[in-house]
Formats: C-alpha cells, sequence, structure tokens
C-alpha cells in the first residue's frame, strides 16, 4: 500500500479529491451537515478498500493462471 502524507501537498496523486477536500473550510458546515459528510466519507472507505481488495483477488487470480 502506498504511504501518502496528506499534509504534503506533492505526495497526493494530481487532481485526487482528496486535496480539495483537505482545504476546504469545515467551519462553514453545520454539525448535522458535518455528520452526513463523515458517513458519506466512511461509506467512501469501505467501496474503496472493497475495489482494492478485489484488484488484488484478481490479481493473485492472474498470477496463478500464468504459472
Amino acid at each position: 500500500m502506498a504511504n501518502f502524507d496528506f499534509d504534503d501537498e506533492s505526495d497526493l496523486p494530481k487532481g485526487a479529491p482528496v486535496a480539495q477536500m483537505r482545504t476546504e473550510d469545515l467551519t462553514e458546515h453545520s454539525v448535522e451537515a458535518l455528520e452526513a459528510r463523515l458517513v458519506a466519507l466512511k461509506a467512501e472507505i469501505k467501496r474503496t478498500e472493497q475495489a482494492i481488495a478485489e484488484k488484488g483477488d484478481a490479481r493473485l487470480s492472474a498470477e496463478r493462471f500464468f504459472k
């Protein structure tokens, strides 16, 4: 897994949505909006973890096939 220092913008992939998110002023949002944002971010983390797992499974299957 790649290690990114999200405090250092140069470590962020170009055009990464997290780059824009980390500079957003959260003080403008209500508690309810921030809670909804957190729920959405956690769901996106789960979805991303699933995609990583699926890619890993596909890679392992391909490596086994071509041995």
